[in-house]
């Protein structure tokens, strides 16, 4: 079995993975891509966590809810979408693109290559992603972050920049 160029073969020999890594974007709108965070990151850890769009071709992320969402994202917001190195968007030989099915795990714990299951891995866009709040602190939340500001300051609309 071979994979299109930019994607790997996953542990089962019957997915390609999308593994490459690229500019992550806190901006998109209408195909222009602002505000780059410093790195370069998964789609899934780019779009599943703070990222409005990805890639050299500024590809806006997919909106939370939707089936693409859903695909490279099933833990939610905050969560990559595993924790090895083969995550990212799946893709199916002689299919068109989509979902993962997922096998039956307790509740909280998310399927691996081995059928075994383990907790999903929280991304903590604080370390990962420097400079999220502006003149405040970034403290990790499980799946998500949270922007602190000191004496004299407020959080702003966006909750990102303290003022």
């Amino acid at each position: 079995c071979e994979c299109p160029e930019g994607l790997t073969l996953d542990g089962t020999a019957r997915t390609c993975v999308d593994v490459r890594v690229e500019q992550c974007y806190m901006r998109w709108d209408e195909d222009e891509c602002t505000e780059p965070l410093p790195g370069k990151y998964r789609m899934d850890m780019c779009c599943c966590s703070v990222g409005s769009a990805w890639g050299s071709d500024c590809e806006e992320c997919p909106k939370v809810g939707s089936p693409e969402y859903k695909a490279i994202c099933p833990r939610g917001p905050g969560f990559a979408n595993r924790g090895d190195v083969l995550s990212g968007r799946p893709f199916y030989k002689g299919e068109e693109e989509a979902p993962v099915a997922p096998r039956s795990c307790a509740l909280g714990l998310q399927p691996l290559p081995e059928l075994c299951c383990s907790s999903p891995p929280d991304v903590n866009e604080c370390k990962v992603f420097s400079g999220l709040c502006t003149h405040g602190t970034c403290r990790n939340t499980i799946g998500s972050f949270r922007c602190i500001c000191g004496n004299g300051f407020a959080l702003d609309a966006e909750e990102r920049n303290c003022t």
